[in-house]
């Protein structure tokens, strides 16, 4: 299911709920009520969900151990992600795949994650793109360079995933971290 078909199922299953709601009185126990109730619940429930499975992660990463335990975490919490290795194989990844925010690391084979950073910010295709540094690298210095070239967020390695999960969802909420 597309991501603009769960959006409007999730709008009709919302709907669905509020005429249950009003029209409570029609039904001849609380406990049919209650049933009926159960389902519309468990349907926006699981439709909610999927919605926000169709929000797409890219993490660029090199350290293989690294994105697979961030991958792991995203899908853990319903999120779709994808990795690369390298800013090049990055890019390689956005001109045909769509992403809802990117996790980069700083220090990558060949462009660094600092460059990756600079040139999405600067392509107009890219640049609305949130983006959450992920790096060893956590002096005051490189958080604000980070920060200034163009970064939403900065997390410092290592990390809680239960944390970096959070500050995903929410820069995936608010379109930006």
């Amino acid at each position: 299911m597309t991501e603009k078909g769960s959006a409007m199922l999730l709008t009709r299953t919302n709907a669905f709920l509020d005429v249950f709601e009003k029209v409570h009185t029609k039904f001849t126990s609380d406990r049919e009520f209650c049933y009926i109730m159960g389902i519309a619940c468990f349907v926006k429930q699981v439709n909610k969900d999927k919605f926000m499975a169709a929000q797409r992660v890219l993490v660029i990463e090199d350290d293989k151990n690294i994105s697979r335990l961030v991958k792991y975490n995203l899908e853990k919490a319903g999120l779709v992600s994808e990795t690369a290795f390298s800013g090049e194989e990055a890019f390689g990844i956005l001109d045909k795949k769509g992403v809802d925010l990117i996790i980069l690391d700083i220090m990558l084979p060949g462009m660094d994650g600092l460059e990756v950073c600079r040139t999405l910010k600067e392509n107009p295709k890219f640049k609305n793109i949130p983006v959450l540094m992920l790096t060893a690298k956590g002096e005051e210095v490189d958080r604000i360079v980070g920060l200034e070239l163009g970064a939403d967020d900065y997390v410092v390695k290592p990390c809680s995933p239960r944390e970096l999960v959070l500050r995903v969802k929410a820069g995936l909420k608010r379109g930006k971290i």
